[in-house]
């Protein structure tokens, strides 16, 4: 999926200084395919050089976003002015559990679009940061799962 948030996400030189190792860090963190791996990698990294910095939680966040966004068939993930905007595939298992999920979490907030493709916006405080829709990206896509579980629970 394509992500786009402008926050400040990458392994700084003064944390990881050997251009080698930041290198496979990277290629791992996009190779991540689920949350715990992404978990895993976040230890090893902290275990090996020290407590995080902010830009290396937020790539981590990123890599986080992205695994969610791809199990849940988001082909694109928007921070726009005042929104955040999901676009999925026709197949994206968007159910009324889903929606109702995200009115419920985000009052007032939630906008469907008329689109074609299945899209949906949540919009944001008037005055807020990147890593704030970054924040929200995170939990909205949380709260997708989490509907999509109780549901198959429910169903299952």
């Amino acid at each position: 999926p394509q992500i786009d948030i402008g926050v400040d996400a990458y392994l700084p030189d003064i944390f990881i200084n050997v251009p080698s190792v930041k290198v496979e860090l990277y290629k791992r963190l996009v190779s991540a395919t689920n949350l715990d791996e992404i978990e895993g990698l976040a230890e090893e990294i902290e275990d090996r050089f020290g407590p995080l910095p902010i830009p290396v939680m937020r790539l981590l966040q990123l890599s986080r976003v992205r695994v969610m966004a791809k199990e849940l068939k988001i082909v694109q993930l928007s921070h726009k002015t005042d929104r955040i905007v999901l676009t999925a595939l026709a197949t994206t298992p968007m159910g009324p559990e889903v929606v109702r999920s995200l009115a419920t979490r985000y009052p007032g907030r939630l906008v469907p679009s008329p689109a074609k493709a299945p899209e949906l916006s949540i919009k944001l405080p008037l005055r807020h940061t990147v890593e704030q829709a970054l924040d929200v990206s995170e939990d909205v896509l949380l709260t997708m799962k989490g509907a999509l579980a109780g549901a198959k629970q429910e169903s299952g």
